[in-house]
């Protein structure tokens, strides 16, 4: 599982996509492990240090890069880069999870 997640939003939305982020990034394959990919026209992986508080990885999270509408072919890109350097296999890599302001332009043509 890979969370890519909307942190340029406020209120609830954002600290659902900020807490199910964090969680995801806990508990999934060890080559995305602590990794939340920023919801962005250029999206990018957002290393969340493991010895961190919780309280401290929210504010890491917070401050990640933003902005722009969700670029999903790039997405998709960063993940198989990680992929094959990792030398994954299909059943360790297949879902991604999105966490967005509630609205998405476009997922792909």
């Amino acid at each position: 599982m890979v969370p890519l997640s909307d942190v340029s939003i406020q209120g609830t939305p954002m600290e659902v996509a900020t807490a199910l982020g964090i969680l995801i990034s806990e508990i999934t394959h060890e080559a995305f492990r602590n990794l939340v990919m920023t919801f962005e026209s250029n999206p990018r992986w957002h290393k969340l240090d493991s010895s961190l508080t919780i309280a401290e990885k929210v504010r890491s999270l917070a401050k990640a890069p933003r902005g722009g509408s969700t670029n999903f072919k790039a997405a998709y890109e960063l993940i198989l880069d990680v992929a094959l350097k990792s030398n994954l296999r299909y059943k360790d890599m297949h879902v991604l999870i999105v966490f967005p302001d509630m609205q998405f332009d476009e997922a792909g043509s």
